[in-house]
């Protein structure tokens, strides 16, 4: 009469750890979603401005492995592209997240990112996702705006940047700036080089960038040298800059080469 008895509490102790092992579990997970959550907070969203640290981008790259719907937050791809890894950008975009800058983003694109850096394969990424290659953003660097990556990675004399960007499709004609009628340029009063009026070509922004080979070969992709609305060519803009380089023998010698070749290559010299 006893055993069975016996038998049913043993039944029933072992039921009872199963709930509570399936109880703790459950709390376990919900406390590790919520500490996630929370710690994704103040390292992508709160500390958007502050650069992480390797432990910090370590971290968020656990979370999005474990929790791939926090990709989705506002924000989260622009972080990635500015401090993450190229694995961590494909992990978001796969779980879902815009490739694209969201609404409160401002004139910050993961692509402008991910271009300055200089990460091909995470450009790549974000093109195959359905980034914007002709999206208008800031350079973080010169701050100058309205600007494709296509300017960016020319500004930045990044040759394999702009390679990859036009065997993508873009824009090499593109122009950044608004127009305006009345504007006048002079060599002591322009801001040509961040105006948002200038109306400056991918071959203006290679030249400000000063690398003599990106604008070599800018122009044998078929850069035409146009003046912008402010009536300044590309060689306009290479002459007051050589002018300003007097006592840097380096930048003098690379706006030499960059003027000769403007010289020899393009049918518009100086502006009107």
């Amino acid at each position: 009469m006893k055993m069975p008895r016996l038998r049913f509490s043993i039944l029933a102790m072992l039921i009872l750890i199963g709930v509570v092992s399936m109880g703790l579990a459950y709390w376990q997970q919900t406390l590790a979603w919520e500490s996630a959550q929370q710690r994704f907070q103040k390292i992508v969203i709160e500390g958007e401005n502050v650069r992480p640290t390797a432990q910090q981008i370590e971290s968020i790259e656990r979370y999005i492995r474990n929790y791939p719907e926090l990709s989705l937050r506002e924000g989260a791809v622009v972080w990635a592209t500015h401090y993450g890894t190229t694995e961590l950008v494909r992990n978001m975009l796969a779980a879902g997240a815009n490739p694209n800058k969201d609404e409160d983003d401002g004139l910050v694109f993961p692509i402008h990112h991910a271009v300055q850096r200089n990460l091909l394969e995470m450009v790549e990424a974000l093109i195959d996702a359905g980034a914007d290659i002709e999206a208008r953003g800031i350079h973080r660097v010169t701050n100058v705006q309205d600007v494709t990556p296509l300017h960016v990675s020319a500004l930045d004399g990044n040759i394999r940047m702009c390679d990859l960007l036009l065997k993508r499709g873009a824009d090499l004609e593109a122009v950044y700036g608004k127009p305006r009628p009345d504007s006048t340029w002079s060599p002591r009063t322009s801001d040509w080089v961040n105006s948002t009026s200038a109306s400056n070509t991918v071959l203006h922004a290679a030249v400000i960038g000063g690398d003599p080979e990106t604008v070599e070969f800018l122009l044998d992709q078929g850069a035409v040298s146009v003046a912008s609305n402010q009536l300044v060519t590309p060689y306009d803009i290479a002459q007051y800059i050589r002018r300003r380089y007097e006592d840097d023998e380096n930048q003098a010698q690379a706006y030499d080469e960059i003027i000769a070749l403007l010289e020899t290559k393009t049918d518009v010299v100086s502006g009107p």
